[in-house]
């Protein structure tokens, strides 16, 4: 049965009679199923691949524009091993080979002075860090870092006791610092309020705030933990 062209025509002859006709807009005619077909087969493309090179394993061995024997008296073979003359740094190196690299790992001292010692050019030894680690990792004798931190440490007494920040205030509003004692602090309350107090200083109650601060910070201080201690063996 003869197919309708697109001008109203149609297609003669048995070739085409077996054959489904699309329409291709773009070329401005009629293609058929076949070469439709043929033509998306084409234009796949396999994937790009290329081909992974071998990972080379970390062997240790250091690469020289001319072979060195092995340090060690009396071996012949390469030393392609890099290894410290000494336990302190900054002496130099020497090559080994595999068997006397080895042996040199296995011998070697971490627990020796010289790796425990300060670097070549320091002053002073590294410090190990404590549990206050950030408050003592480094030599901060104007206390620039911490006030940079943000006294994100906080401050230590005397004795070991950590204070926190509301702590601190409070040893700030009685004039005293962290090193004060629970003694002290009772001394050094009594003596605000002695002049504070409206019935100690002559009825003068300008200073109602201050004192109101004053009593806030003994309060705390009275039931804060850091003070426990203190509190026992006076009472004791």
């Amino acid at each position: 049965m003869p197919l309708p062209q697109a001008d109203g025509g149609t297609y003669g002859g048995p070739k085409f009679s077996q054959r489904r006709i699309f329409s291709d807009p773009d070329r401005g005619c009629y293609r058929d199923s076949a070469s439709l077909y043929r033509r998306k087969t084409r234009l796949r493309t396999a994937p790009i691949t290329v081909p992974r090179k071998p990972r080379e394993r970390f062997h240790g061995r250091v690469d020289a524009p001319e072979p060195r024997l092995c340090a060690e008296p009396g071996c012949d073979q390469l030393g392609e091993f890099r290894a410290p003359l000494s336990n302190r740094g900054g002496a130099g190196w020497k090559y080994l080979c595999l068997d006397h690299v080895r042996a040199f790992n296995a011998a070697y001292s971490f627990q020796d002075d010289g790796v425990q010692n300060a670097a070549p050019g320091w002053e002073r030894r590294t410090q190990a860090f404590a549990s206050n680690a950030y408050a003592d990792a480094f030599d901060d004798p104007i206390g620039v870092m911490k006030a940079r931190m943000g006294g994100f440490a906080p401050p230590k007494a005397r004795g070991g006791r950590v204070l926190d920040k509301a702590e601190v205030a409070a040893l700030r509003t009685l004039g005293l610092d962290e090193n004060a004692s629970f003694t002290d602090i009772r001394a050094r309350y009594k003596e605000k309020v002695r002049v504070l107090h409206p019935d100690a200083n002559g009825g003068d109650r300008t200073h109602e705030a201050e004192l109101r601060r004053v009593i806030d910070a003994y309060t705390h201080l009275k039931e804060s933990p850091a003070f426990a201690a203190d509190q026992k063996s006076r009472k004791s």
